[in-house]
């Protein structure tokens, strides 16, 4: 989840000039400094990291476990949104 939204936002940006990344490993802000972006995205990216990101991992790695599923499986059915 976290890495589709980072690839759609890097997607988003424009690029120009040289695209050499000096690093062994890509990492996001390696990629953000090649881009010529307005500066008003830097708190974006930053929220993204500092709220987005932590909020979202608890769920992804809790879906993972089989009880897990089984229990949102049994909500979705009882609340009647979806039959699973």
């Amino acid at each position: 989840m976290v890495g589709l939204g980072h690839t759609s936002f890097i997607f988003s940006l424009p690029f120009c000039g040289p695209n050499a990344i000096p690093h062994f490993l890509c990492e996001i802000q390696a990629v953000l400094q090649l881009a010529s972006y307005d500066p008003v995205t830097d708190p974006l990216v930053s929220l993204f990291y500092a709220v987005v990101t932590p909020i979202l991992n608890p769920i992804i790695y809790s879906l993972q476990n089989t009880d897990v599923k089984a229990a949102l499986k049994r909500t979705i059915q009882k609340m009647g949104l979806a039959e699973v």
